[in-house]
């Protein structure tokens, strides 16, 4: 049975809330707080990846097959890279997560549009 949006950021949160062992998730947590208070994310589904948070429109990530970018956060750092990862781009950095998910939701909706207008 599919989770809904709200179910899996619910999950999502509660597995990245605080306290953290290490400085990686203590950078992801503002990332995850950001995204899920960003309308675009949480209509879709979350998934992490080590430090990287993809947005998704499925529950499945062998469904995935979106182009969307993802979000990497490091400490101090998070940037919007293009998918798939792998190639290395980026496309935009920012010591605010805030900002990151603001540009990787209007990446995704120009992305969203296109392949709704093809």
């Amino acid at each position: 049975m599919e989770r809904s949006q709200d179910e899996a950021w619910a999950k999502m949160l509660e597995a990245g809330r605080p306290p953290h062992e290490n400085n990686w998730d203590e950078a992801f947590w503002p990332l995850l707080e950001a995204a899920s208070h960003n309308e675009l994310f949480r209509s879709m589904y979350p998934w992490r990846s080590l430090n990287h948070l993809y947005p998704s429109e499925f529950d499945d990530m062998r469904d995935r097959h979106e182009p969307f970018p993802s979000i990497a956060a490091a400490p101090g750092k998070y940037s919007v890279m293009e998918h798939p990862v792998t190639s290395g781009i980026l496309l935009f950095e920012t010591p605010d997560p805030a900002e990151a998910v603001s540009f990787a939701a209007e990446k995704i909706l120009c992305i969203m549009n296109e392949k709704r207008s093809s």
